[in-house]
């Protein structure tokens, strides 16, 4: 948004997870529209293959981009405030441990650098949060406003809530993100996040997430999420494995080669005219003559020179 003055994705729902294939890369193309009346502009994010440059663009998400300032509102400070006390007063721990086994038993199977929760605890229907990237993925913090891996750990703090350790094991369904609302990104470069996770309405959060001197990172004002049942994740990926297209070669007749020009070389082209006179060679599609050797003395000499070339 930065690149075109818009700070703030007011929206941005998601159409298809993409999911990233067991062999092959993948290409991600992000368009962003003209502003309207008010200044909004339309962005969308399309993937496919990279190994298919003619298959069609797959739609990710939609959403809406808006050039307001960022700041954080009054609620947002006392949030920031809240957070620079740690862990939150009157929160309770929540044992996190087996967090990733979960997720990957409804589906979710996140590889060591997206496993970055660290600790967590619980107040009523809050969930607080301490996340972190690996050793190896902290160098790279600086170039991301926010790293996808440390945004997505910060999200993975919703599965220690409440209401997921209420379910039993074959109730639980991988719940993804849906629908994102006003989101806003104060600070870059973070390797480490404090997390606060509150409830924004039916299936929804609000998400605030500060460094860990409690100073605000970003914020997102609801993050509505969709349940998706266990084997459903792969369904994507499996599109092109599975298509029943297969490599045809068609074997074509090669053209015959064209016969190469001959070359004749004359001193000059009194000398061609009369080996094409006697039958010698045939009268060639180029000539190729050269008058350096020629000077003119006079204007009659040069009138006959240029008579020659003609």
């Amino acid at each position: 948004g930065d690149a075109v003055g818009c700070d703030r994705l007011e929206e941005l729902t998601l159409a298809a997870p993409l999911v990233l294939p067991d062999n092959g890369a993948v290409q991600v193309q992000l368009t962003v529209g003209g502003p309207d009346v008010s200044g909004r502009r339309p962005v969308a994010v399309y993937s496919r293959p990279e190994d298919a440059p003619e298959a069609a663009w797959t739609r990710h998400a939609t959403g809406t981009l808006t050039d307001s300032r960022a700041g954080g509102g009054a609620e947002e400070a006392a949030v920031a405030a809240e957070l620079g006390v740690w862990p939150p007063a009157g929160a309770e721990p929540v044992a996190v441990d087996g967090l990733y086994e979960d997720l990957a038993a409804i589906g979710l199977q996140y590889g060591a650098a997206f496993q970055g929760v660290r600790a967590a605890w619980r107040r009523g229907d809050e969930v607080f949060a301490e996340v972190a990237l690996a050793e190896e993925q902290r160098a790279e913090a600086g170039r991301f406003g926010l790293h996808p891996a440390l945004l997505d750990s910060a999200l993975h703090a919703m599965a220690s809530g409440p209401d997921d350790a209420e379910r039993s094991e074959g109730e639980r369904r991988a719940g993804l993100p849906f629908v994102w609302s006003g989101v806003s990104l104060f600070a870059t470069g973070a390797d480490a996040l404090r997390v606060r996770l509150a409830p924004a309405g039916a299936d929804a959060v609000s998400v605030f997430v500060a460094d860990t001197t409690g100073a605000p990172v970003a914020a997102v004002t609801s993050l509505v999420t969709r349940a998706v049942a266990p084997g459903r994740l792969g369904d994507t990926a499996r599109i092109t494995d599975e298509a029943l297209f297969r490599v045809v070669w068609r074997e074509i007749a090669l053209r015959t080669p064209a016969s190469s020009p001959t070359t004749l070389v004359c001193a000059d082209l009194e000398e061609l005219r009369t080996a094409v006179a006697a039958g010698a060679e045939t009268a060639p599609d180029v000539v190729l003559a050269s008058f350096t050797t020629r000077t003119a003395d006079t204007d009659a000499d040069a009138d006959g020179i240029a008579t020659d070339a003609v």
